[in-house]
C-alpha cells in the first residue's frame, strides 16, 4: 500500500473530524513490495488515529469541522488508490479485499460532500479497520496485528461516541483491553516494550473509565492521551 493514502485515511479519521489537525510528516518512499506495504500500513494507520484526535481537550468545538481540508485528505487517497491496488495484487491480496477499500473510499466521499459527520467517522472507521487486514497478508507478526487491531477498538470507540453509544464504546474499549493485553504475555520483550505496553494498559483503563461517566469531553480527553500513548508501539 501507498503511505500517502494510509497517511490520509489516518489523517482524515481522528483529526479533522475530531478535532483540529496535528501535523505529521511524510516519509520517502521504500524498496520491495512487502516494504512499501508495511510502511504504508503503518503510516496508514498513525495517520486515522492523529485525524480522530483533539488538540483542544475540554473546551474543542467538534461540530467545527474543516470539511475542505477533509476532502482534500480523500482526493489525495484516490490519486494514490491505483498504485495501492497494483502493489495488493502483487502481494496476493484478496480481490475482493481490494475492492472494499475502493467501496468504502466513495462512502467516505459521499459523506464528505453532504457534511455528514457521522457518516463520515463511520465510512473512515470502515478504511481504518482493513489495514490489519491488509496487514496480515504479507506478516506474521501478531504482536503488531494485535496493535493494529486495538487501535482499531479504540477508534470505534471514538466513532461511537459520536452518537453516545455508551454501552458500544465500553465493549470496544474492553475490546482493546483485552487485545493488548495479549502483547504484554509475550515472553523475550525488552524492558522498554514492557513499560511502553503498561503505560497503554493503564491508559485504556483509564478511556474505559471515561466511558463510565458518560461525558462526551472527558471520553475525548482520555481518547487523546491513549491514541498518543498507542502510536509509540
Amino acid at each position: 500500500m501507498s503511505k500517502q493514502v494510509s497517511k490520509e485515511v489516518k489523517v482524515v479519521v481522528v483529526n479533522k473530524i475530531g478535532g483540529n489537525e496535528q501535523s505529521s510528516n511524510q516519509s520517502g518512499g521504500s524498496s520491495g513490495e512487502t516494504s512499501n506495504a508495511s510502511e504504508s500500513t503503518n503510516q496508514s494507520e498513525a495517520r486515522t488515529s492523529r485525524l480522530a484526535q483533539v488538540d483542544s481537550l475540554l473546551n474543542s468545538n467538534y461540530d467545527d469541522i474543516p470539511w475542505d481540508e477533509i476532502s482534500y485528505g480523500v482526493e489525495t487517497m484516490y490519486t494514490a488508490w491505483p498504485s495501492i491496488s497494483i502493489d495488493m495484487q502483487a502481494l496476493n491480496v484478496n480481490e475482493s479485499d481490494i475492492s472494499s477499500f475502493s467501496t468504502t473510499l466513495d462512502g467516505v466521499a459521499q459523506a464528505v460532500k453532504a457534511g455528514d459527520k457521522n457518516s463520515s467517522l463511520i465510512n473512515l472507521y470502515n478504511l481504518y479497520a482493513l489495514l490489519p487486514k491488509y496487514l496480515s497478508y504479507f506478516s506474521s507478526d501478531e504482536s503488531k496485528l494485535n496493535v493494529y487491531n486495538t487501535k482499531a477498538y479504540v477508534l470505534s470507540s471514538y466513532v461511537s461516541a459520536n452518537s453516545a453509544n455508551w454501552e458500544e464504546m465500553n465493549t470496544n474499549v474492553t475490546n482493546a483491553i483485552n487485545t493488548l493485553s495479549k502483547n504484554m504475555q509475550t515472553e523475550g520483550i525488552s524492558d522498554i516494550e514492557k513499560s511502553t505496553l503498561e503505560k497503554s494498559y493503564v491508559l485504556l483503563e483509564e478511556l474505559k473509565r471515561g466511558v463510565s461517566l458518560e461525558d462526551k469531553e472527558i471520553f475525548y480527553m482520555k481518547y487523546k492521551l491513549a491514541m498518543e500513548q498507542l502510536e509509540i508501539l
